[in-house]
């Protein structure tokens, strides 16, 4: 359960801690019993955690001289989670008053922030009444409990009887679908077989199958070795809308390494292991699978809102939503060209469903990158970033040939981060944080691989700055517009060359310019500068710096789609070249950083290279 304050008593040895009366009658009645308790104290924002264990002194109810501590505590608190995102006027409301205040010896103290050194031991205990610990005003442990906002959460006491069948319950598992996103952190509690507790932060809880779930494990040791003792643990999980909190009695069942369920839940760590340089360290041990014995709602674990519950959102209804993908699905086989189908679609995702932002990427597979050709909802620029294949969500959906989701981003970066700081400190040899396209402050990603015949494509990539945008039917019917969207585009890259009048009106060329532009081709990476600024690199590179020649050396200002396919200076692959999404990226790459030099459709297959300067070409082995 969560505690609402602790301070340091007993010249260094002691703690007190305050638990809500509402909550805390099952915490208590264990201590009774016990006399253990386990205390964890997490610093939000950068997941610095502290876990403190002991015996209880004294257990009694606080008193009016500790309920402005209580309520400082609170207000801190408040502020605290205010900087990772949950709002004051709901954190505010968890029941704080009245309190059973618990007076503690502490026995001993363990280093708890995510990472390789969770569970190692911060130095010996203080004896009654001297200095050092917590007490001392000096170390991790002072810390973590001075700080605003420190989450106290006493784990179970003892061991005690489980049912073997779920109670009956209300509640269903499928009905808290907000609570598995991963959005706010999960706490789960265990102990020994000598009735030793033991609790601590969760990074994902995984609705597995009916009546089970999954809790991902890259450490928890001491979790580990209690359940291996005894299988019976609980956690306290909370939905990331209304903060209301939930909590699951389970039974260990197994652990497993491989399978569908351990790819799912492993594809979530893969993306925030890339982002954060950790590739390969940081990934999931195993997906551990318990057996859920019971379900409740924390009763009065928030206060009644003042003023009525808010409206929710209106919701366009399946009916809605099956006209937008008509409308998107309509845009997608009217499309006379690729630029025009990538274009329709994403516009109409944004226009009929509300995807404001995303991408397609496609897989550029000599390099084993997925190359940016088009986004919505970016404003100008973006084109030609590239995305290595296993990096981020992107790359991870890229890799596995599977959909994948993450939401609450910025939190599981902080977790991310605070075990690359632990793993750097015992030395480890880490990659740099790779910055990938796209908003840098999204809350939510999704992306779903674009397959032809099992042949990767591309990536269809969606982000929002609301961590809860996607649900499980946007999943479904994204992805059946990937589907769409992937034999589309493997249509187009099939071409119709030479057959006729364009897709539109052609655009006027570049007006003249007085100034001289410098391109440099760097023949060791295909790579194009103009100016002395990056424009393009590998085919697209390729086919410039061969238009820009043939128009220097020949006067040629017309070039064919066949042409340039039977060409085999540009190392086009024979079959699916991606030729059309090539060119694509070079157009909107010359709008960008060059646009006195353009590429003009004239007709289906055939364009006009359009210069509006006088340039200079220069060639360089290497740079």
């Amino acid at each position: 359960m969560r505690a609402f304050g602790a301070r340091v008593a007993g010249g260094g040895a002691e703690l007190v801690v305050f638990l809500p009366v509402a909550t805390g009658t099952a915490a208590c009645a264990n201590l009774a019993d016990n006399g253990r308790i386990a205390v964890c104290f997490a610093r939000p924002r950068d997941h610095y955690s502290v876990q403190v264990k002991g015996r209880v002194l004294e257990l009694g109810a606080a008193d009016e001289g500790d309920r402005e501590f209580v309520e400082r505590y609170c207000a801190a608190f408040a502020q605290e989670l205010a900087v990772v995102g949950a709002p004051p006027s709901t954190t505010l409301r968890m029941t704080h008053w009245p309190t059973r205040r618990v007076r503690l010896h502490v026995e001993r103290l363990f280093l708890q922030t995510p990472g390789p050194h969770a569970g190692q031991p911060l130095g010996a205990a203080p004896a009654a009444g001297g200095a050092g610990g917590p007490a001392a005003g000096r170390g991790p442990g002072h810390a973590a409990v001075a700080v605003p906002g420190a989450a106290a959460s006493p784990a179970p006491a003892g061991p005690r009887e489980s049912p073997q069948v779920a109670r009956p319950t209300e509640l269903r598992l499928e009905d808290l679908t907000h609570c598995f996103q991963g959005i706010t952190p999960a706490l789960i509690a265990t102990c020994s077989s000598a009735g030793e507790p033991n609790v601590t932060y969760l990074s994902q809880v995984y609705l597995a199958a009916p009546g089970h779930v999954a809790l991902s494990r890259q450490f928890f040791n001491k979790t580990q070795q209690n359940l291996a003792e005894n299988p019976y643990a609980a956690v306290h999980f909370y939905d990331p809308v209304t903060l209301e909190a939930y909590e699951l009695e389970l039974r260990y069942l197994r652990s497993e390494m491989t399978g569908p369920l351990f790819d799912t839940m492993a594809a979530r760590i893969q993306v925030i292991a890339s982002h954060t340089g950790m590739a390969g360290v940081f990934r999931l041990l195993s997906a551990d699978v318990f057996a859920v014995l019971g379900l409740r709602r924390i009763a009065e674990y928030l206060q009644p809102r003042t003023g009525g519950e808010p409206p929710v959102p209106a919701s366009p209804g399946r009916l809605g939503e099956l006209r937008s993908l008509q409308v998107v699905s309509d845009r997608i086989s009217r499309a006379a060209c690729l630029e025009e189908l990538l274009g329709g679609a994403l516009g109409a995702l944004a226009e009929a469903l509300g995807f404001e932002h995303s991408m397609v990427l496609l897989l550029e597979e000599q390099r084993g990158r997925l190359i940016a050709i088009h986004g919505h909802g970016y404003g100008e620029g973006g084109a030609g970033a590239e995305v290595p294949l296993g990096a981020g969500v992107i790359g991870t959906a890229a890799e596995r040939r599977r959909m994948v989701k993450v939401t609450g981003i910025g939190a599981e970066l902080r977790y991310g981060r605070a075990v690359r700081e632990q793993l750097a400190q015992g030395g480890a040899s880490l990659l740099p944080e790779i910055p990938l396209p796209g908003l840098p402050d999204a809350q939510a990603q999704l992306a779903l691989p674009l397959l032809c015949g099992g042949r990767l494509v591309g990536v269809l990539a969606f982000e929002s700055r609301d961590p809860m945008a996607f649900d499980e039917w946007d999943e479904a019917f994204l992805q059946i517009l990937a589907n769409q969207i992937a034999l589309g585009i493997d249509r187009m890259q099939d071409g119709y060359e030479d057959e006729g009048p364009g897709p539109g009106a052609v655009p006027a060329p570049p007006a003249a310019s007085r100034r001289s532009r410098t391109f440099v081709f760097y023949r060791n990476d295909d790579c194009v500068f103009v100016d002395g600024e990056y424009l393009v690199r590998g085919v697209p590179g390729l086919i410039l710096w061969k238009l820009l020649r043939q128009h220097r050396d020949d006067a040629r200002g017309e070039f064919t789609n066949r042409e340039l396919r039977l060409d085999p200076g540009l190392r086009l692959p024979p079959v699916k070249d991606n030729l059309e999404s090539r060119l694509i990226l070079l157009r909107k790459r010359l709008q960008e950083k060059c646009p006195d030099v353009a590429l003009v459709p004239v007709a289906r297959g055939r364009f006009a290279l359009r210069v509006g300067c006088a340039y200079e070409l220069v060639e360089r082995a290497s740079g």
